[in-house]
């Protein structure tokens, strides 16, 4: 016979939650207000969140220490919005009227965190830079991987430095961001070791 888990002392309930697991309890927290909610003050601060940009789309990963030990999830946005896929196995969550950005939202409000803590670029369609730009508020670090074209480092970099902490490039196109470096200035820019001495000529002879 199936249990109204929400009919149980509030006691209980968190004795619930500590058992599931990470993806149980995502699916959990989209039930409702109250259910997201009851989540919430469970895993504060103990996890994080990472994105990844791809050929294929835009990615999330949540890792999270749960009291089932650490765990991971990753989550597959859909440019149907309303629907996100999980990576392992044939599943689906679809919640009525999200957007992409309202399920970055809600995963981030769930575990308590208000950015990302990477986002990795790879060779990636430069059309989901500007979804990147929308549904991601922060982030700790931005790394454009080494198999990026020179086109789609410049632009990642132009389009999302505003909105990282630290921006690092392992395939650094230097004559072509040099002028995104000195127009968009970070507080830490983190190049390939080959191209630091190139960064210290540019920056002295720049305006």
């Amino acid at each position: 016979m199936p249990i109204r888990i929400l009919f149980l002392p509030l006691r209980d309930i968190s004795y619930a939650l500590r058992c599931m697991g990470i993806g149980e309890l995502v699916a959990f927290s989209l039930c409702s207000n109250r259910t997201k909610n009851l989540v919430k003050p469970l895993h504060k601060k103990r996890g994080n969140i990472f994105a990844e940009v791809r050929e294929s789309g835009i990615s999330l990963d949540i890792r999270l220490w749960t009291y089932q030990g650490y765990q991971s999830l990753v989550l597959l946005l859909n440019s149907s919005s309303s629907l996100v896929k999980l990576e392992q196995g044939n599943k689906c969550w679809r919640k009525q009227g999200f957007t992409q950005s309202d399920w970055v939202a809600h995963f981030m409000n769930i575990f308590d965190k208000y950015e990302i803590q990477k986002l990795q670029i790879n060779n990636a369609s430069l059309c989901h830079l500007d979804t990147v730009k929308q549904i991601i508020p922060k982030c700790q670090i931005i790394l454009i991987r080494e198999q990026c074209s020179a086109e789609l480092t410049k632009t990642a970099f132009l389009k999302l430095a505003p909105i990282a902490k630290k921006v690092q490039i392992n395939n650094n196109p230097f004559d072509m961001c040099i002028l995104s470096v000195q127009l968009m200035p970070i507080r830490i820019l983190s190049l390939p070791v080959k191209d630091l001495h190139s960064a210290e000529v540019n920056k002295g002879n720049g305006p």
